[in-house]
């Protein structure tokens, strides 16, 4: 899982948190409660965000959900995928969450700490689970080599262990850890996209293969 840089990371928070904060004193002297009656015309602001996101979503999901698909599309949407799908996530949770906590200080809604704890809370619990998924693993892997051959020293580290070896083949010495640094390796593995840029940048021209039949024996060497 690409990790989503942190510079990008606070813009989106401060951003949206300003859109859901003016949006909130909007709503605000529009009469608009936490427990009043929805009047949806007043609340354009935060329908187009969740129309956005779930249309936004529901279309990554089709588009992934089906390999042939995903394999099909454009290299740059791939590789940005998972880090703009967070952003997008992430700045609907935070204009929601701000704009419900907000609403409720400026009513003095007798829950309204409730609200900006659960609110603060769900989006931390968020963020902890995304970098608990864009951990990197280069510093934990070890480098091992047999009859010739580097080993994949962790579960998650296929991808630069099979570049590694194809380097050596052609005289080009680099470690499974060196490879899993330039891939940007994490706990849930490498992106693909990355390692096809990555092997480019020494000299290969690698492109994308789909066998339907799945005979591999189709395949010309190297190849991963």
């Amino acid at each position: 899982m690409e990790k989503l840089p942190l510079f990008f990371n606070l813009g989106v928070i401060v951003f949206f948190g300003i859109l859901g904060f003016f949006e909130a004193k909007r709503l605000f002297k529009k009469n608009v409660r936490l427990e009043s009656k929805r009047n949806w015309k007043n609340y354009w602001g935060v329908l187009l965000s969740v129309i956005t996101l779930v249309v936004f979503l529901l279309i990554a999901w089709i588009a992934f959900s089906n390999p042939s698909y995903a394999w099909n599309l454009p290299l740059s949407f791939q590789y940005y995928y998972t880090p703009f799908t967070w952003g997008i996530s992430l700045a609907g949770l935070v204009f929601v969450f701000t704009l419900n906590s907000v609403i409720a200080v400026l009513e003095n809604h007798l829950k309204r700490k409730r609200v900006i704890m659960a609110s603060l809370f769900l989006l931390l619990a968020v963020e902890i689970f995304f970098y608990q998924k864009s951990k990197p693993i280069a510093h934990k892997l070890e480098h091992e080599v047999m009859e010739g051959m580097i080993v994949q020293t962790s579960g998650f580290s296929c991808v630069p262990a099979v570049c590694a070896n194809i380097l050596k083949i052609n005289g080009i010495e680099k470690t499974e850890k060196e490879m899993a640094v330039l891939m940007s390796t994490t706990v849930s593995g490498t992106n693909y996209v990355r390692a096809i840029y990555e092997m480019e940048k020494f000299g290969y021209a690698v492109k994308k293969v789909e066998i339907e039949d799945k005979d591999f024996y189709k395949i010309s060497p190297p190849a991963m």
